[in-house]
């Protein structure tokens, strides 16, 4: 506080020249004031006018680098004609909690939504409730990319063995990696999402 008082009357001096100094040999006498210098001290909030204010923050960029960043959504839906629009994730469908209802018996579309670093291929596998239900390969540009495949039924029901009722479940997950070849180096980012889904049927 004592250094900001003396930067300020340091300021008043230069600007009202040498006047300022100037006192008279008597008491008679009045020196000339200084039209500048303020007849009250100058408030403490006035220091902050000296601050300098901070720069902004860099902008992040739209591309993550962090490889737990590269899954953006994961969800599978019915291929049954009244049905494509049902999450299977979001559990908002007919069944008992919102599970899935009489989607048996015919295939389950997937989706991967994910932005990727830098363009190259993608290896995936999707597993059901632990078994590997399928595994796929796909070339991937940089941004954004969606992956979609199909699970035949015969596969995906299969992994509901041993599931109870009101609704059998299936712990749906999607990992692999992503590979980039980078001047003559290779550079791999993981991924993973997953999610439950229920399923369950009657009239």
């Amino acid at each position: 506080m004592l250094a900001t008082f003396r930067f300020l009357a340091l300021a008043l001096l230069v600007g009202c020249g040498s006047s300022t100094v100037v006192r008279a040999p008597v008491a008679k006498q009045r020196a000339v004031p200084c039209t500048a210098v303020p007849s009250a001290p100058a408030p403490a909030v006035a220091a902050s006018a000296v601050a300098v204010a901070p720069s902004p923050p860099p902008a992040e960029p739209d591309v993550p680098r962090d490889p737990a960043a590269l899954a953006v959504a994961f969800d599978c839906f019915s291929t049954l004609e009244e049905k494509r629009a049902e999450s299977l994730g979001a559990w908002h469908s007919g069944g008992p909690d919102g599970s899935a209802w009489n989607v048996e018996g015919a295939p389950l579309r997937c989706e991967l939504k994910f932005k990727a670093p830098c363009a190259g291929s993608a290896t995936l596998w999707v597993l059901g409730n632990t078994k590997q239900l399928t595994k796929r390969d796909a070339a991937v540009k940089v941004g954004d990319n969606v992956l979609e495949w199909q699970l035949p039924a015969k596969i995906w029901d299969h992994a509901l063995e041993g599931t109870t009722e009101p609704y059998s479940v299936l712990l749906l997950a999607v990992g692999g990696f992503l590979t980039c070849p980078l001047d003559g180096t290779v550079d791999r980012y993981h991924f993973a999402d997953a999610f439950m889904a229920g399923f369950s049927g009657g009239e």
